[in-house]
């Protein structure tokens, strides 16, 4: 069983007044097509998909990228694999995801309303003959790899769920648990070709807390290959792969917070946040580690009005593009940053708290929840 990453970004859903340039979900796309307001991005076709594409920069220096991990494209938890003629015609590469998104690549659409906003979150994985067998509801041969994922979230609300990939998939929904002797047992919904190119699509309330399994396995028996699972709805969808066994339980969801608490003061070091010779923001880089590889969220609570950034590696204040993960200023309530990143137990990661207007000092706390402990330590 091949896990290979897990992201989410935020997508705004509001009244749309003008609208400069196609997006790469609209149907009309093809590799390279205008998707921004910035004429360096395109649209780039995923390596395992020949109609879904994703909005990145295509002028950049190939040299950076390296060829995704054959046989089932893999790359690190930052990084999609896609195709990129350009840079490698026969082979496709793995592209940092912090080339993508609304930040790289402005969208060009004008919003009159920000009030609603939806959270995709991202699976991929890969099935392989080390997965589990078993006969799928609806057939009657025995031999369908599977892929079992408990899934829980923390907004209750309406979700979809929906697949990716070269091969034809089912996607199979429980409640709690997930017996592949008896899969009719705790079954709550099932789809095969709700989505377009022979991949499911699954709309379903889920609660807040509450344990599901999603199992993702395919149309005919026999069939091994990579697939995605995408995840839309009001908040993160948190997927862990859980290991074949006779018969996979869980009494709650297992999210783990964690908080540390400190202070912005005229003795913590500075930096130009923005670009823009504004004034001096003050600043804490707080090495994180965690001790369970997983999607974490990390929270500020402060009167500031804060931002928060993630980098891998190491964080440099005159290069503040290098390494970074995620970054965020009011994904959470009441002007405090809520960023969200994958991050592997033996990596270690710098997370720097600021503020948002310069030359600001205060208390702070920060809440971070996930799947394992978060160790902080103050650089």
């Amino acid at each position: 069983m091949l896990r290979i990453n897990l992201h989410s970004l935020l997508v705004l859903l509001s009244l749309t007044i003008n609208i400069n340039c196609q997006t790469c979900r609209d149907g009309n796309q093809y590799q390279y097509s205008p998707c921004s307001q910035s004429t360096r991005c395109g649209c780039l076709q995923y390596s395992f998909s020949s109609s879904t594409f994703v909005c990145g920069l295509i002028d950049n220096s190939c040299s950076q990228f390296r060829v995704c991990q054959q046989p089932n494209d893999v790359c690190l938890s930052n990084e999609v694999c896609i195709r990129h003629p350009n840079c490698n015609s026969l082979q496709s590469i793995c592209y940092p995801l912090s080339l993508t998104g609304e930040q790289a690549c402005p969208s060009g659409i004008v919003y009159e309303t920000t009030d609603q906003s939806n959270v995709i979150s991202n699976y991929t994985g890969s099935l392989s003959s080390t997965d589990g067998l078993y006969t799928r509801p609806g057939s009657n041969q025995y031999g369908h790899y599977y892929e079992a994922l408990q899934l829980y979230v923390q907004t209750s609300g309406y979700y979809d769920l929906s697949s990716i990939s070269n091969i034809d998939t089912h996607g199979y929904l429980y409640n709690g648990s997930f017996n592949p002797s008896n899969p009719q047992l705790n079954l709550i919904t099932y789809n095969d070709d709700g989505s377009s190119n022979s991949q499911f699509k699954i709309p379903v309330y889920l609660e807040a807390g509450h344990p599901y399994v999603l199992v993702v396995t395919t149309h005919r028996p026999g069939i091994t290959g990579p697939f995605s699972v995408i995840a839309d709805g009001p908040d993160n969808v948190y997927f862990y792969p859980i290991n074949p066994t006779t018969t996979t339980t869980t009494t709650r969801a297992p999210i783990i917070n964690s908080n540390y608490f400190n202070q912005l003061t005229s003795s913590n070091s500075f930096y130009d946040r923005n670009g823009t010779s504004s004034g001096p923001h003050y600043y804490q880089a707080i090495e994180i580690r965690v001790n369970v590889t997983g999607t974490y969220s990390f929270r500020s609570s402060s009167s500031l009005d804060t931002y928060g950034y993630i980098y891998q590696g190491n964080f440099y204040p005159f290069a503040q593009s290098i390494n970074l993960l995620g970054q965020d200023d009011d994904t959470g309530d009441s002007r405090q940053f809520q960023v969200t990143a994958v991050l592997r137990s033996d990596i270690k990661y710098i997370l720097v708290f600021t503020t948002f207007s310069p030359n600001q000092f205060g208390q702070y706390q920060i809440i971070s929840a996930g799947p394992g402990h978060v160790f902080y330590n103050s650089i």
